[in-house]
């Protein structure tokens, strides 16, 4: 019974451990903090065995989501946050997005 238990646990920390690391990026050259409200929308995507990465519908989904949330108006000074995490056998993907509302 014991051996059974430990075989289960061996199993399930080489298929639930994972290794994260993360990515940024800005869109344009505008370094200083924009004024107007501040937005953030991010989405998740689950990738098993590396066959399906995130599709360009769901990172066009983001940024309709940030320009929802402006009412329609501009966003600027949008920058990008990629952390992925790996595990065994599939990849946990988190994009997010933050911007301000142009006045």
């Amino acid at each position: 019974m014991k051996k059974s238990f430990l075989a289960i646990a061996a199993v399930s920390a080489l298929f639930l451990s994972g290794c994260a690391a993360t990515q940024s990026a800005s869109i344009g050259g505008n370094y200083t903090v924009p004024a107007g409200k501040k937005v953030s929308a991010s989405t998740s995507h689950f990738n098993f065995l590396a066959l399906s990465p995130a599709s360009a519908d769901e990172l066009d989904g983001v940024l309709q989501d940030l320009a929802k949330q402006c009412g329609g108006k501009k966003v600027t000074g949008i920058t990008t946050h990629y952390a992925p995490r790996n595990f065994v056998i599939a990849l946990a993907e988190n994009i997010s997005a933050t911007g301000y509302c142009a006045d």
